[in-house]
């Protein structure tokens, strides 16, 4: 399997990476992203890394909305008061999870999967029964995908696909459904579910 892939599958279950083709903005740009969303220029202060906003009470949760969308985009930290913090955080949550997804979702699209895709509800559906509708929504051979050993997730094995299209396929898919998709080399090192006793 090619090494981006490798990779592409490590961004796409790491809850907290920001997704391939990310470009971090330059302070000036920084700034400039900061006052298109509506903030005043007094109110933005652009640290090592971080942009400080003043006022926060007075932004709406649009104008958090388009910042959040900023930082996802470009890797800048933005920090407000504690109150304006909390309003922001949830925000800035589903900023980076669009920015992770935004690559899947327009291969998924592209391809005329969107309306094909199986639902994943974790705790309540069964991950290998998903992933075997996930295999054959992506035309992998029967018997590739496999429930995790470890939970709630699926196991595949980059050496056995025939297609790199196949794999990369069940890999967007289970990110946008959020079902794991693990290596078989991953379930190996991985310890074995805890016993339950009665």
């Amino acid at each position: 399997m090619a090494p981006l892939l490798l990779l592409l599958a490590a961004a796409l279950q790491t809850q907290d990476s920001l997704g391939p083709g990310i470009v971090p903005a330059t302070p000036d740009q920084a700034r400039s992203r900061a006052e298109a969303c509506g903030v005043r220029h007094d109110d933005v202060a652009v640290g090592e890394g971080t942009v400080t906003i003043d006022h926060g009470a007075a932004l709406s949760d649009v104008q958090l909305a388009c910042l959040a969308r900023f930082a996802a985009e470009s890797w800048w930290n933005l920090s407000f008061d504690r109150a304006t913090q909390a309003r922001y955080a949830p925000l800035r949550d589903q900023a980076e999870e669009d920015a992770r997804l935004a690559i899947p979702r327009a291969w998924i699209e592209q391809h005329g999967l969107t309306e094909r895709l199986p639902a994943y509800r974790a705790g309540r559906d069964d991950p290998g029964a998903v992933g075997a509708r996930i295999a054959k929504l992506c035309g992998a051979p029967p018997g590739m995908v496999h429930r995790s050993r470890t939970g709630a997730a699926i196991t595949i094995d980059p050496p056995r696909f025939e297609t790199e299209e196949a794999m990369q396929c069940i890999l967007y898919v289970g990110a946008v459904v959020h079902l794991r998709v693990k290596m078989i080399d991953d379930e190996i090192d991985d310890p074995p579910p805890p016993r339950r006793y009665r």
